[in-house]
């Protein structure tokens, strides 16, 4: 008797990736009993905390990527999915793909926070978030037209490992500095899509393409699932120590943008208290690969759950 298929369907593995956060950046907005004469000048004053991890190196890094890329599929079958391999690293597609992949470590930023991704070894970051718009089509029409082919969902996973959690408020940032991890699951029925033939000449000649046929389509199918709150672990955090030069003074990209629209008669300066996070290399290994398992399927519970679907757009 033939068993029945998983109730989750076919999937396949397009890409993971995983992003280790070495900077954590935050301002308030407005500081209270700033200067009146500042004020009275379009002077925006602010304070904020930034928080540099050490004790960490990029060896470390790989092998915490290798293991928990390692453990999706896994965790995949687990939660009922019947998980496609056979013949994914080989697609005609999947190697056209390659061709927008980024080599490990890529720096990835905004805000004041600063990350490295890394992919397995031996592959590439094939996640289009970390590509860019540059380099996004490509991999979006990948993970389609592979989808399509091969009659499967495709699953890019994009975990996030911070040290440090800031909140910025009217004249204050606090910071909780302890380990989280974090992911971001894209899992979408790519049969919604238009398929046409790469070219008639070259090397793709005859190739069958896909692209979704609504520029939502992906976005519907992403779910951004925060960790932090749930576990954060404060154990591999060692000290916490200011720097001395902590009084520099730094202008915002805020302050720039005011600076243009007031045309030069407003600058905003930040001051930044600087912090740096020491942490136990060994305890920050296993706490990153504990902290990542049993996410996927939390994200893909929420994704496709028949309650719990999004509407539009991530969480």
């Amino acid at each position: 008797m033939t068993p029945p298929p998983p109730p989750g369907g076919k999937v396949f593995v397009f890409s993971c990736a995983v992003m280790f956060a070495t900077q954590s950046r935050g301002s308030s907005a407005n500081r209270p009993n700033a200067p009146q004469r500042d004020i009275q000048q379009g002077v925006r004053s602010s304070k904020g905390r930034e928080y540099n991890l050490g004790g960490h190196d990029s060896t470390a890094f790989q092998r915490i990527t290798d293991q928990i890329c390692a453990g999706a599929p896994g965790e995949l079958a687990a939660a009922g999915y019947e998980v496609v391999t056979e013949g994914v690293a080989e697609h005609y597609a999947y190697r056209k793909a390659l061709g927008s992949g980024q080599d490990s470590p890529q720096r990835q930023g905004s805000e004041g926070s600063s990350y490295l991704a890394y992919a397995p070894t031996g592959q590439k970051i094939m996640d289009a978030f970390v590509a860019g718009a540059g380099k996004s089509i490509g991999l979006v029409q990948g993970e389609v037209t592979m989808g399509v082919k091969l009659g499967a969902r495709p699953v890019t996973l994009l975990y996030a490992v911070d040290f440090a959690d800031l909140e910025a408020d009217k004249g204050h940032v606090s910071a909780e500095v302890a380990l989280s991890v974090g992911l971001t699951v894209v899992n979408y029925d790519p049969t919604q899509s238009r398929c046409t033939k790469m070219s008639p000449f070259g090397e793709w000649k005859n190739f069958e393409f896909c692209n979704p046929k609504k520029g939502d389509t992906r976005l519907d199918g992403t779910y951004a699932l925060d960790a932090a709150e749930e576990r954060p672990n404060a154990e591999p955090i060692i000290s916490v120590e200011e720097y001395k030069d902590a009084g520099t003074r730094l202008v915002t990209a805020v302050s720039v943008l005011s600076i243009v629209a007031d045309r030069g008669r407003s600058a905003g300066v930040a001051s930044y208290k600087k912090f740096a996070v020491t942490v136990d290399p060994v305890k920050y290994e296993a706490t990153a690969i504990a902290g990542a398992k049993g996410l996927v399927a939390l994200a893909m519970r929420w994704l496709n759950g028949p309650e719990s679907r999004p509407k539009k757009g991530r969480r």
